[in-house]
């Protein structure tokens, strides 16, 4: 009986969405910093306080999602992949200059606006970034 409802047990599992999001290529990009004015993300965070800078891309779908707080105000700004290789991916959102990853190195590069650069505490707005990709 204790065999039967295992069994189950481990068919509803598979049968529903409990198991979503464990097998998604999606690459989260999150604890960046300025190599060039800190040298760690803690130091960073010590610092400047909290700070929400992340992405999320999925190259499956060709999107890439910014995450950001600026003061009081959370951001969401939905990019497209432009180009993809298996050492780099670029994104686009048509309005800011385009940003790139760096798989191998995990590093984003990017050009900011003063207001952009300003919020991540970064010393320059054409920069790169060490980040955690995972």
């Amino acid at each position: 009986m204790q065999k039967f409802f295992f069994i189950i047990i481990i068919a509803l599992l598979f049968s529903t969405n409990t198991y979503a999001g464990w097998f998604d290529k999606k690459i989260k990009v999150s604890k960046c910093y300025d190599t060039s004015a800190f040298s760690s993300y803690k130091q960073l965070k010590k610092e400047n306080g909290n700070h929400l800078w992340e992405w999320e891309i999925n190259p499956e779908e060709k999107t890439a999602i910014l995450t950001f707080h600026s003061g009081k105000r959370l951001y969401i700004r939905k990019h497209e992949i432009i180009m993809q290789t298996d050492k780099y991916i670029v994104v686009t959102d048509n309005e800011t200059p385009d940003t790139k990853f760096d798989l191998k190195r995990e590093r984003v590069i990017t050009e900011h606006s003063k207001e952009m650069a300003k919020i991540l505490s970064l010393t320059d707005p054409t920069t790169t970034l060490q980040c955690d990709f995972s």
